[in-house]
């Protein structure tokens, strides 16, 4: 059954016009030329004033710290003239939309609807037939084949445990992942074919997926262990940083696992020090990259929920600026920015884009500028400060096109120095 958003402004300078969303997709409005509606005319909105997210037929609309706030249906969200953004609760700045709800922005009003094929016909499913929504604190089960050991961690796409092959007794990480309690069939089956397209990653710098499945109430996917655990817990290790040494190898690493899939066409979207993680071999240890294509295969199935106004405090640093003005085109060049910004916070400790008091964290992944990894007060070669300080430009057309050229570079600078 075919379900899209339908955004229409019914008033303000724009009147008349009509978007129509089917996918997973990012709506900016503001005065910016960059957005998607830019409205630069009207003093009541800001640069960059509200993020519309859609996975139709859900969405949800953010307040990016406008300075007049956003109307939805005569509701204030958000607005930073009278009381600022510190201290406020995020759910001042955000609401779900629902069909039939009314947007105002400034002087421009935007219906919002839902275009939803109704079925031929609608029985309603006696109680015991409907499904079930999860409540527990253990929302899934253990696959069979595998005895759980111990949790590994937890974050927005799930949680993550030890497990032990029956079998043979060897060791596997299980991610678990969460799903509405509408999870059909369908979805199901188009989730697992989606995955497959990762299975066949086969590199020793990528987490190598062993099987997956779906149940009643998630999807689980069973990968390669990596006993050191992830980039981000180290650095915890190591008082928050690491050596410029050691960030630029486990960047190489990462980078050569990148390039592999990149050249096979497979992005990752979502790079970050902890979906980097380690593994000892003989000559000390390896990086490998994790998650591969599961964003992309969430998203294709319907399954990705609010990846960018939903969960998203330990993401957006890492974030690139198209993710949120480009979403669905976001290509190698996105990866690029993704896992500079990994390397840049390995070895400072701190990001590349500064927030300002109060800042929203997508206003900053809008709006903030590159600050020069040579002023983060860390001693390195001049040629080094380049070549990470291009992986980190706003314009994708200026940063390396993929991982192959980035390795290529970190790799010419690591020589020299």
């Amino acid at each position: 059954m075919s379900k899209r958003v339908l955004l229409r402004i019914i008033d303000g300078e724009m009147k008349g016009k009509e978007f129509v969303l089917d996918q997973h997709d990012t709506f900016l409005v503001g005065r910016g030329r960059d957005c998607h509606v830019s409205i630069p005319n009207d003093q009541f909105v800001s640069r960059h004033h509200v993020l519309i997210e859609v996975d139709p037929p859900k969405a949800r609309l953010r307040d990016l710290g406008s300075l007049n706030g956003t109307l939805v249906n005569d509701r204030l969200i958000g607005g930073l003239e009278k009381q600022g953004r510190e201290g406020r609760p995020d759910a001042e700045f955000q609401t779900d939309l629902s069909d039939g709800d009314v947007v105002r922005i400034g002087h421009t009003v935007i219906a919002f609807s839902l275009d939803t094929p109704a079925p031929l016909s609608s029985p309603v499913s006696p109680p015991a037939q409907q499904k079930k929504t999860v409540k527990s604190e253990r929302w899934f089960d253990c696959p069979p084949g595998y005895v759980l050991e111990k949790e590994l961690g937890r974050g927005a796409m799930g949680r993550v445990y030890l497990a032990k092959r029956q079998a043979d007794g060897g060791f596997v990480a299980i991610k678990f992942v969460p799903v509405v309690s509408d999870f059909s069939e369908k979805t199901r089956r188009m989730f697992l074919r989606e995955i497959e397209s990762v299975r066949v990653l086969r590199h020793r710098n990528i987490v190598a997926f062993a099987e997956c499945g779906a149940a009643e109430h998630c999807l689980y996917l069973a990968m390669e262990y990596c006993d050191r655990g992830s980039v981000s817990a180290l650095m915890r290790r190591r008082g928050g940083k690491l050596t410029v040494d050691c960030a630029v190898a486990i960047a190489l690493h990462a980078l050569r696992g990148l390039q592999y899939a990149h050249t096979r066409g497979i992005v990752h979207r979502d790079l970050k020090p902890e979906n980097i993680l380690l593994a000892a071999r003989d000559d000390g240890q390896t990086a490998k990259v994790a998650d591969f294509g599961l964003a992309k295969c969430l998203d294709l199935a319907g399954l990705s929920g609010f990846t960018a106004t939903g969960e998203f405090s330990g993401t957006t640093p890492f974030m690139p600026r198209e993710q949120l003005t480009n979403y669905r085109h976001a290509g190698p060049a996105s990866d690029v920015w993704s896992i500079g910004a990994s390397v840049y916070h390995m070895i400072t400790g701190t990001f590349p884009r500064e927030a300002g008091p109060g800042q929203d964290p997508l206003d900053v992944v809008l709006s903030g500028e590159l600050i020069p990894i040579e002023e983060s007060g860390v001693s390195l070669s001049p040629g080094l400060a380049g070549v990470i300080n291009r992986s980190l430009a706003t314009d994708s057309n200026q940063r390396y096109a993929d991982a192959g050229d980035f390795r290529a570079a970190l790799e010419s600078v690591s020589a020299r120095s």
